[in-house]
Order: structure tokens, then sequence, then C-alpha cells
């Protein structure tokens, strides 16, 4: 019972913060100085029949500094998101496994 219901929280999170469409400029804050800039749903990262439907893409998230970030910052992240996002795009499904597979061991 306790597994579906933690399982429950981080789908409705995660709904609630795709529906936000997060960027940039109109980031989701998070704790800790955390907040999510996008969110990328192209790419299938885990094996959906292991980890359900609802478990793929992923999110960009930047450690967001005290008080407000310059509108010179704001164009350095977008820029940086947008390389990150066409490098993604270079990966192989395989090399997309691979690098789970990595972050699951580490």
């Amino acid at each position: 019972m306790l597994a579906f219901f933690l399982d429950e929280i981080i789908v409705q999170l995660d709904s609630a913060v795709q529906r936000a469409r997060p960027t940039a400029t109109r980031p989701v804050r998070g704790t800790q100085e955390w907040a999510c800039v996008g969110i990328d749903t192209r790419y299938v990262w885990v094996d959906p029949y292991w980890s359900g439907p609802r478990w793929f893409g992923h999110v960009f998230l930047y450690e967001w500094p005290q008080g407000r970030v310059s509108r010179r910052d704001r164009k350095g992240l977008e820029r940086a998101l947008a390389d990150l996002q066409e490098a993604l795009g270079t990966l192989s499904r395989e090399r997309r496994h691979d690098l789970v597979r990595t972050a699951g061991t580490a």
C-alpha cells in the first residue's frame, strides 16, 4: 500500500510540473534553490514495460541562485538547454540505455 501511495505522489508531482511547462523564464521552483527549467518527453530513457508508460523523457534542473537571475544569465541558460537538447538528439537509443544503466549504478 505504501509503495502505491508513494508512486502516486510522484506521478501527480510529475504531472503538475509537466502541466506548468517550465522554462528558464518561468521555472518551477523547488527546495534548496533548485528549479525545473524545462521538460523534454521526446526520448524514452527507461523501459516502459518495467517502469510503466508514464515514465519517459527528462527534466532540466538548474541550481537557482538567491535573488533574481540576470537577463544575460537567463539567455545563457536558454542556450545551454537548447545545446543539450540538440546533443541528446544525436544519441542512439542504445547509448541512452547505457547512460541510464550507468546512472543507476552510481
